[in-house]
């Protein structure tokens, strides 16, 4: 499966961080955790979508039976 992903505007995400926190952003964060939220929801899909597989080619060799 092809990945696609968006741009993050780590500047949006600093601003963001700045008024709703009096902790400090850390450079790359925003783009880190989504690409680590967007990668865990492709392998789930890619983990599906094999099992989905599998289970297709069972039914249809027991059908063979």
């Amino acid at each position: 499966m092809h990945r696609i992903y968006f741009p993050i505007s780590e500047e949006t995400a600093r601003t963001a961080q700045m008024l709703n926190s009096f902790r400090d952003y850390v450079p790359g964060s925003a783009t880190a955790e989504y690409l680590r939220q967007c990668n865990a929801v492709y392998d789930a899909a890619e983990e599906t979508a094999a099992r989905y597989a599998a289970e297709k080619i069972i039914v249809q060799l027991q059908a063979k039976a």
